[in-house]
């Protein structure tokens, strides 16, 4: 379980442990009551896939009701042929072998340092070198699938990571983003449709990525690359008042 916000919690379990389910919402529940302000009246809203109805099932018996739309979930078959991959021009692909981690966060936040094309006015990324620095040391992290684009003159335009489980054979997108002034150019094709290559060379048999249910340009990327849609998450909101 995870706060996400005052008021908003991620909440897993495994499927034989999903009858803690109903113990692990009545502790959020009592810790939003405890920091609520005097005389407003609390709630929570707890995320869920659309798809899982036991969930769904569990959160309408406790009171909850769904109240709003959260991130629309794809995958990818890599047994299947890849798109035609399109070349544009003065760019390259290239991974973060010898990258500097100073330019390496900075292309991080300039592509979520800008999210006025989605409605998101004023959005700040507090990924840092040292961020950067503290992923590279995560057990799975691989610089090869730390793919980057670059113009001609080496400068950091787009960025992805990949996340490769030798468990479930499922490699994740996460993060996908371009530096606000090169969009519109297929750059996120680039980068995705050489993660999947790499992944599949991995021995990875699916791929996933999510976004935000508005994000109308990331969507169209990830259909044109093959992807799927499996799945949503949704909000569930109770007022504990």
């Amino acid at each position: 379980m995870t706060f996400v916000g005052p008021n908003e919690v991620w909440l897993e379990a495994l499927p034989q442990n999903e009858e803690m389910i109903p113990e692990m919402v009545a502790w959020a529940e009592s810790q939003v009551k405890r920091r609520a302000p005097a005389g407003a009246p609390p709630s929570l809203s707890i995320r869920g896939l659309e798809g899982d109805s036991r969930r769904s099932e569990t959160l309408g018996l406790l009171g909850y009701q769904t109240s709003g739309a959260d991130h629309v979930w794809f995958r990818r078959d890599l047994g299947l042929p890849l798109p035609t991959a399109t070349a544009v021009a003065g760019f390259r692909v290239q991974d973060a072998f010898g990258v500097d981690p100073v330019a390496r966060a900075r292309v991080h936040r300039d592509a979520w340092n800008h999210l006025d094309n989605i409605g998101i006015e004023n959005a700040t990324s507090s990924f840092s070198t040292e961020t950067y620095l503290s992923l590279k040391g995560c057990v799975f992290y691989d610089p090869s699938l730390d793919i980057l684009v670059s113009t001609e003159a080496g400068d950091l335009v787009a960025n992805c990571i990949c996340w490769a489980d030798p468990i479930s054979l499922i490699g994740l997108f996460e993060p996908v983003g371009t530096h606000f002034g090169y969009r519109g150019r297929g750059l996120a094709r680039m980068l995705i449709l050489e993660g999947i290559a790499r992944l599949r060379d991995k021995g990875m048999i699916e791929a996933r990525v999510g976004t935000a249910h508005f994000n109308a340009p990331a969507i169209a990327t990830y259909l044109s690359c093959g992807f799927e849609l499996y799945d949503r998450t949704v909000w569930w909101t109770k007022s504990l008042g």
